[in-house]
């Protein structure tokens, strides 16, 4: 769904999830360092999802986690951040 929409808009799958993140409500804060990332990443200003894209957007399953970040204990082992939570 992310890459037809990434092609119908003419825009990176990256675009279409912040454009989709922005439209949602949500504050975005895309991580970049390369010059030409960070440019494309502010370039979802000239195009907007229709209301029926933005719902099969959010039909999507949301089971995973798409970012699980780890933690380092005092002893030096990686533990994941949320590993106590019952949903994780």
């Amino acid at each position: 769904l992310v890459l037809s929409l990434a092609e119908k808009y003419n825009k990176s799958p990256a675009q279409i999830c912040i454009r989709y993140q922005v439209d949602n409500g949500n504050i975005v804060i895309p991580k970049s360092v390369t010059p030409k990332r960070i440019k494309s990443n502010m370039e979802v200003w000239d195009f907007k999802l229709t209301k029926e894209e933005v719902k099969q957007l959010n039909s999507l399953p949301v089971e995973v986690r798409y970012c699980s970040p780890k933690l380092t204990k005092s002893d030096g082992s990686r533990v994941w951040r949320d590993a106590s939570h019952p949903h994780f």
